[in-house]
């Protein structure tokens, strides 16, 4: 059986190992990660962005970045991937400028000669098609050496590089030349245990920018404190005078946070909504049906925030549960790596770097067996007592760390990949105009075939406050809300002066026949289902209402609809629902 050498989840030690030293955006080489995607690490504080060979190959190479999670907000657009070598990532910086970072992964020195020229070529065609007035901030694992000659290479190369030239770093020279880059590693005079990135004292990982952007570059060095992550390269940090800023963009609805609804199983927060409610409900109403929707939604919310407030966000993870443990073994490492580095020929200090490595490692895999048998049992718990709600709940929490981002999607006629968020926003607009407002045919012949029924005027009557209120008591609990934020529970459980309130507004609504905007929009949500996840049409879409539209409408709980098609059932059409057609009209 094959043993990995590595510990589990080295995203959540890589994340607070760049934390410790203060990284805003990191390049990654060999992340040996299958395919495309992403993932955040809450408590880490870093969303890692990978680039991979196909899920059917074997995960060797794979590049990617790991960017501050408060950074990744600021990004208009996914990094992209060009292949498991390279890839770029576009931001904005202050005074209107860009920067486009490049990370790339190049072949061993013993590599094939076709595998090397093709990586140039690649490389080269990036670098060519990058803005001029862009900044070129390329980072990387060369696997290089370009020695000290900076009067072979002027402008290219410091005085203060490290070592000899090879061929690699030939290839690497004459590419800055092409594109006028400079090598920032060797700008800085300095020990050569703090330029070196290789444990065999070489440097191979290289920060390299255009030469008229040398002066934003203020340091590059490797931390030689950093702990080595299971890799033989040393963490190369450069720091520089560059500002990532957000561009700035219309701003849509912001997402309302969900409130405590669980808190309404007690009694005693009941009687707190209650009578905070009285305190902030309206005593007079604007005759416009839009403000008097505004003003009684306003007091509704100020009054859940004060008595029941939100939900907080429970995030469950193995890792970040064991964090203090998992973090004392890692420094324990990182103490005994440096104590043998001190005095590499002691055999015994070996050993003990050996023992706090294997550590490391044995200990997360008995920590997560741990974490995991205990969920697993209280899931189990809901699924014994049939608590389907719990159930999902507790799936939901403890599924780890999230996979969610900015998805780059295919333009309409495939010509054209979309990654930057106006154009994704503008794509999912155009399908969901064609999705949702195609024209529709009827036959006439179809229409005349259904029985004409007499016009019944009572069905036209105002809406008595028993049926509203019939109507939000037989609403279900546990359901999203709409784009107002307030669930069905509240209504349910406010009282009757509340209930008065909402009669009033429908029979507003009734006599002026206008509808608040509120009850109009609807949020759309989508979820993957398989295939191309740049393609549209591969998505599941679920529209979300407003718990006020379809609730106090004189439906099945008035006995009117239900009545009237009752004594008409004989109407037959070819489609077949597995709802009745009362509750159909509200899907």
């Amino acid at each position: 059986m094959f043993k990995s050498e590595r510990p589990e989840r080295r995203t959540a030690i890589i994340a607070r190992e760049l934390g410790r030293f203060k990284i805003d955006i990191a390049a990654l080489q060999e992340i040996r990660r299958a395919g495309e995607g992403q993932l955040k690490e809450e408590k880490g504080g870093y969303t890692f962005f990978w680039k991979g060979l196909p899920e059917e190959e074997q995960r060797i190479h794979g590049v990617g970045f790991a960017i501050r999670n408060d950074l990744v907000k600021h990004l208009t657009e996914a990094p992209t991937g060009i292949n498991e070598r390279l890839s770029t990532l576009r931001i904005n910086l202050a005074k209107n400028q860009q920067a486009t970072i490049i990370c790339a992964y190049a072949p061993t020195l013993d590599a094939d000669e076709d595998i090397k020229e093709n990586f140039y070529c690649q490389l080269d065609t990036i670098l060519s098609e990058i803005p001029k007035k862009d900044k070129i901030i390329l980072l990387g694992d060369f696997n290089a050496r370009v020695g000290r000659d900076s009067d072979l290479w002027p402008g290219i190369i410091g005085k203060d590089g490290v070592g000899k030239r090879n061929s690699n770093g030939i290839l690497l020279l004459t590419k800055c030349g092409e594109h006028n880059l400079v090598i920032t590693n060797a700008l800085f005079r300095q020990k050569n245990k703090l330029k070196t990135s290789w444990k065999h004292w070489h440097l191979l990982d290289y920060v390299i920018t255009r030469a008229r952007d040398r002066r934003d570059v203020l340091l590059t060095r490797a931390m030689k404190g950093a702990d080595d992550c299971w890799t033989d390269h040393r963490l190369i940090r450069s720091t520089m005078a560059i500002k990532i800023v957000s561009k700035r963009r219309l701003q849509g609805r912001k997402t309302r946070r969900k409130m405590n609804t669980q808190a309404l199983q007690e009694p005693s927060k009941q009687a707190l909504l209650q009578t905070t409610l009285k305190g902030h409900l309206p005593r007079e109403h604007p005759e416009n049906v839009e403000e008097h929707w505004n003003k009684l939604k306003t007091s509704i919310i100020t009054a859940c925030e004060e008595s029941i407030g939100y939900q907080t966000k429970k995030h469950q993870d193995w890792f970040d549960d064991n964090d203090k443990e998992i973090q004392q073994l890692i420094d324990n490492k990182r103490k005994a790596f440096q104590t043998w580095q001190r005095d590499t020929n002691c055999s015994a200090k070996k050993k003990i770097y050996a023992s706090a490595k294997a550590d490391v490692q044995r200990r997360t895999r008995e920590l997560k067996n741990i974490w995991w048998t205990k969920k697993a049992e209280e899931i189990q718990h809901f699924a014994d007592t049939h608590d389907a709600q719990g159930f999902f709940k507790a799936t939901k929490i403890i599924y780890g760390p999230g996979n969610h981002g900015i998805q780059p999607l295919r333009s309409s006629d495939g010509t054209k990949i979309l990654k930057d968020k106006t154009s994704i926003a503008l794509r999912w607009k155009e399908h969901y105009q064609n999705l949702l407002n195609c024209s529709s045919n009827v036959a006439e012949e179809t229409l005349s075939q259904i029985p004409q029924q007499q016009t019944r005027d009572e069905l036209a009557a105002l809406p008595s406050l028993e049926e509203v209120s019939n109507a939000i008591s037989q609403q279900k609990n546990n359901k999203a809300s709409g784009p107002d934020g307030i669930p069905a529970e509240i209504f349910k459980t406010s009282g009757p002066e509340l209930i008065q309130q909402l009669h009033q507004l429908i029979e507003k609504v009734w006599v002026t026949e206008k509808i608040p905007a509120d009850f109009k929009d609807a949020t759309i949500i989508t979820l993957f289902k398989k295939g191309d996840r740049t393609d549209c049409g591969n998505y599941n879409n679920i529209i979300i209402i407003l718990f006020l539209y379809p609730a106090p409408s004189p439906r099945r709980d008035s006995g009117r609809l239900t009545w009237g098609l009752a004594q008409h059932h004989n109407i037959k059409s070819k489609q077949k629902h597995k709802f009745t057609t009362i509750n159909q009209q509200y899907r």
